[in-house]
């Protein structure tokens, strides 16, 4: 005697009893349509009725629970919101925003610092960016950092987006591969603002740039 294959498509403790499960959905649509009491009471035999064969029920017109979706009340998963980029960013010029550090830190430090706060290194393209950034350190005559470093140690001192320089303020001769490696601003009267190289290892404030 050959043995009988379950039932396709609905395996499980719902494909065997379909016909029970069947049972309490009509009960449910048939009875849901009396008076609230009777409709309650109607709705919670379909339950019982469906659940005894071990499947799902849902009220005529519901759907399955969504996901991102409270199955009690409707209400959407929340979304952590990141905050609005360059925040903390009190400076703003030609649609850049810039911030100056208030430690002192190495050169690899404040690079890690602008990175982390969504920005870079102070990066000067233009006299009227340097100009601006003169204004930004108007209140302190410290040396401040800026994206400019002698990477490869070969005397070719790149922005840390890896780009050349297309404007350059330096103090004096041109910095070579026999001088530190990382740049600074000086703003005051003395220096006309220039930039001078200094060890990377030195402590030292920093400007950072956003984009926002």
């Amino acid at each position: 005697m050959s043995r009988g294959r379950g039932p396709v498509g609905g395996g499980g403790a719902c494909g065997r009893n379909a016909d029970v499960s069947e049972t309490g959905r009509a009960v449910g649509r048939s009875l849901g349509t009396l008076a609230p009491m009777q409709g309650l009471l109607a709705a919670m035999l379909a339950i019982a009725l469906t659940a005894s064969a071990g499947c799902s029920f849902h009220a005529p017109g519901s759907s399955a629970p969504q996901d991102g979706v409270d199955p009690v009340d409707g209400a959407t998963t929340p979304t952590v919101d990141a905050g609005p980029k360059c925040a903390g960013y009190e400076t703003s010029y030609n649609g850049h925003k810039y911030r100056l550090s208030q430690g002192g830190m190495t050169w690899d430090q404040a690079k890690a610092s602008c990175d982390t706060s969504g920005g870079y290194l102070l990066k000067i393209e233009t006299q009227a960016e340097d100009n601006q950034a003169t204004v930004l350190l108007a209140l302190t005559t410290s040396e401040v950092w800026i994206g400019l470093r002698d990477v490869n140690l070969n005397g070719a001192y790149v922005w840390t987006d890896g780009t050349a320089t297309s404007f350059t303020h330096w103090s004096g001769m041109v910095p070579n591969s026999g001088d530190p490696d990382c740049i600074v601003k000086i703003a005051s009267f003395q220096t006309d603002d220039r930039w001078y190289a200094r060890s990377c290892t030195d402590m030292r404030r920093a400007v950072c740039e956003c984009n926002p």
